[in-house]
């Protein structure tokens, strides 16, 4: 392996890979509100995201959605259905603009077992998504709903920009949203981030949140588990 780690699916690919993947015209484009995956259909490609934003959903047999994440540029999704040829677990939607490489589930297959660098980056974005989906878990067991709703502010904050001390996240989730990530409701959203607002440690403007001080958010949350 390089010395130089890859930070994303196609940089861990040799650089003439990459060329060949664009010389393909496997860029496609989707505009706010196109829906690229559905969950349960049979498809298997791989999506790599070159600008833009997705949100990943997923519906309960009741019929009941439930919102994984948001996913930026650099990250990619489809790789579970390329790996095990099984139907889409989720719903992928475009939030805003978004540009996507495409890759055959063939290619994609067949670059797994080329290239060790590019197998080793996917294991460790399986890992990353496992750890994930265990946090969550642990949240919804040890926090009640606003100690929840405090750390998917956080989450956000992640891929926000910071600014003066202080993160912010635009294009935010609305409360139903974040209600949906959470199990929980949306005027249990409306009312955490009232109190936030009056706490000067949130603040909300036009297509954007400004998180004042997420390290209070934090402690909080900390505080929290320690009762626990």
């Amino acid at each position: 392996m390089s010395d130089k780690q890859p930070t994303t699916l196609l940089e861990a690919l040799p650089q003439g890979v990459r060329r060949s993947l664009m010389a393909q015209k496997c860029t496609v484009k989707y505009e706010p509100g196109a829906q690229i995956l559905r969950q349960d259909e049979d498809t298997r490609d791989v999506f790599f995201i070159n600008y833009g934003k997705v949100r990943v959903t997923y519906y309960t047999e009741k019929g009941d959605r439930l919102s994984f994440t948001e996913m930026y540029a650099g990250q990619s999704f489809g790789e579970l259905s390329a790996i095990d040829l099984q139907p889409r677990t989720a719903n992928v939607v475009a939030i805003e603009e978004t540009s996507l490489t495409r890759i055959r589930h063939t290619q994609f297959r067949s670059l797994l077992r080329n290239y060790p660098d590019f197998a080793h980056f996917v294991m460790c974005q399986m890992t990353a998504l496992i750890r994930r989906l265990n946090a969550r878990m642990y949240e919804l067991r040890a926090l009640d709903a606003r100690h929840r709703i405090y750390a998917e502010l956080l989450r956000m904050a992640e891929n926000g920009k910071l600014e003066n001390g202080q993160t912010i996240v635009n294009n935010p989730p609305t409360h139903t949203e974040i209600a949906a990530r959470i199990n929980s409701h949306r005027e249990a959203v409306s009312r955490t981030y009232r109190a936030l607002i009056r706490e000067d440690l949130l603040e909300k403007a036009t297509k954007k949140l400004i998180l004042k001080d997420p390290q209070a958010l934090q402690e909080r949350i900390d505080q929290c588990l320690e009762r626990n």
